[in-house]
This record gives C-alpha cells, structure tokens and sequence, in this order.
C-alpha cells in the first residue's frame, strides 16, 4: 500500500470588500485536488461613508448649487449637487445720501445720491425761565439734521429794584419777587405838597406861605421857611430930639433910635452972640452966626459960648 500524498495547500486570497461589493475572508484549497481546505466567507460591502457637499448660495451675479452628498472613500456621487440661478439685483430706491444700491449688500449702485432737500429749523429765544435754541436745518425727506440745533441758557431774571409803588420786577418778563416799598412822605410845605422823598410822589396841596407883615429892616417874610416878598419897611424917624449933648430920635414903628452927638457950628464957638427967633419952647428957631438952629441947640451954643467967654 502506497501512503497518501496530502494536500498540497494552496492559499485563497481575502477580498476585501468595498462600499457596494462584498468582500471574501481569507481560505485555502488543494492545489492538486482542488479541494477547500478552508472555506472562504463572504465579506459585506462596507457601504458608503457620506460626506456633505456644502451648498454655495447664489448672489446677485453669480449661480449657486445645492447641497449634496459623496462618499469620502469611492467618491461616488451620492446626492448629486443642482445648479442654482444668480438672483439679479434687488435695488433700494435712491435717498438723500446714497444712490440706487443693491439690497444684498453687493455694493452695486446706479445713479447718484438725491441730497437733502433742507428745511431751516427757526432759532427759539431763550427767555428769563425756559432755554432756547439756535437756528438749524433738517432734511424734509429723511429728517436728518444738516445743522444741529444747540442748546441756548435761559437768560436768568434782570430784575430791577423796587420801588415806592411796585416790587422788584424784572425788566423783560415782568416777574415780581415781594412786595413794593411803600412811600417815605415829607410833610407838605409851604410851596411843595406832601412828597415821597424816594420818588418824588406828592399827594394833596402844598400849604402856601404864613407871611408875616414887612418891618422896618425886613420884608414880608413866611414865618414858616423865610420866603421873602417885596422890601423892608425902612424906619420912619421922628425929629432930632437933644439929650445933653447928644441928640436922638425914634422910629415911629419899631421904637429903633438913632444917637449922634451935637455938632456945634464954629462960630458959635468963636464967640458970636446967639439971637434968638421969636416964640420959646421946642420948636422955636435962632440962628448963630447965620445958621439957623433949633430951641435946644441954641441953648446948648450959648452955653458954650459963655464958657469960652468965662
């Protein structure tokens, strides 16, 4: 008897399988025989590993294409990727400060900017209590200031002091703050009526003046503030009267009198005879040395004259 040869082994290679095809595990047969030593297993395809194809979004000018999917490993076309139209401009009306522009944001544009169409917005006065504002502009189609208007201060009261009859006001508004002075009077007099020494008011008459008669050295005078009208009197002297030797006289109003000594004529010094004029007493006239003299001058000279005789 012969031995057996055996097999001679011949390898079976594995397959590996891919996205779609299965694969087989790894065997063995009998080169001579051919028969399976180990038996080959089927393998199940892998299937695909999918990977995203990101969608590209169309702009105004240019296609974009949808989302799609491949496998990463065979590179098959899953879901395939569409083509989609370029969206064209969607154009903003033009406005005050930009032209026709895209609303995508593409930066396209057509024509020019309209400008503003601007309204003058009036200055407002500031007054004692409120603020004002300077003048400015805005544009009546889109309201947006040219030129800012600013703030103006209030100007604060300017008030004026009080008075006899009014409070402190002030000068442009016409606000009061308390109450009015009241007035300071000075009694009436004889040529001003009761006045207000702070504003000068006057109320009623003024008195008139208490004028006292003329005298001989002064004239008609008020016996209140010494207003004068017209002239003194003057005095009205009686007749030289002689008192020794001096003579006098007295006014006839005022009991004023005047003294002066007697004047004797020198030639009735020098010894000439007195003669005397008819009738005797106060009145009666001589004359010495041709000068005609009264009763007591005559009395006088001749006593001078005896002395001198003596």
């Amino acid at each position: 008897m012969v031995d057996a040869l055996g097999h001679t082994e011949v390898i079976d290679e594995a397959v590996a399988p891919d996205c779609t095809n299965t694969g087989l595990t790894q065997g063995s047969h009998c080169s001579v025989c051919g028969e399976v030593i180990v038996a080959q297993e089927v393998v199940d395809a892998l299937g695909h590993t999918e990977v995203i194809d990101e969608a590209v979004a169309p702009d105004c000018t240019n296609t974009g294409i949808t989302e799609g999917k491949h496998c990463s490993v065979c590179d098959e076309v899953i879901v395939a990727q569409e083509v989609v139209d370029a969206l064209g401009h969607d154009m903003a009306e033009a406005t005050c400060v930009a032209p026709k522009t895209c609303k995508a944001g593409c930066g396209y544009t057509e024509g020019e900017a309209l400008g503003h169409l601007t309204v003058v917005d009036e200055a407002v006065a500031p007054t004692c209590t409120e603020t004002g504002l300077t003048e400015g502009s805005h544009c009546a189609r889109c309201d947006g200031a040219t030129v800012s208007q600013e703030v103006v201060d209030a100007l604060g009261h300017d008030m004026a002091e009080a008075t006899c009859t009014a409070p402190a006001t002030c000068t442009v508004c016409g606000e009061t703050e308390g109450a009015a002075l009241g007035h300071v009077w000075a009694p009436a007099h004889c040529v001003t009526a009761k006045t207000c020494t702070v504003c000068g008011e006057t109320e009623g008459e003024a008195l008139g003046h208490d004028m006292a008669e003329a005298t001989c050295t002064a004239p008609s005078t008020c016996t209140v503030c010494g207003h004068t009208e017209g002239e003194a009197l003057g005095h009205d002297f009686g007749d030289w009267v002689v008192d020794g030797e001096t003579e006098r006289r007295e006014c006839s109003r005022c009991d004023e009198t005047e003294e002066r000594p007697v004047e004797i004529p020198e030639s009735a010094e020098s010894g000439e005879e007195v003669e005397s004029g008819e009738g005797s007493g106060e009145g009666c006239m001589g004359t010495v040395g041709g000068i005609e003299l009264g009763f007591g001058l005559m009395i006088l000279a001749g006593a001078i004259i005896s002395r001198k005789k003596r």
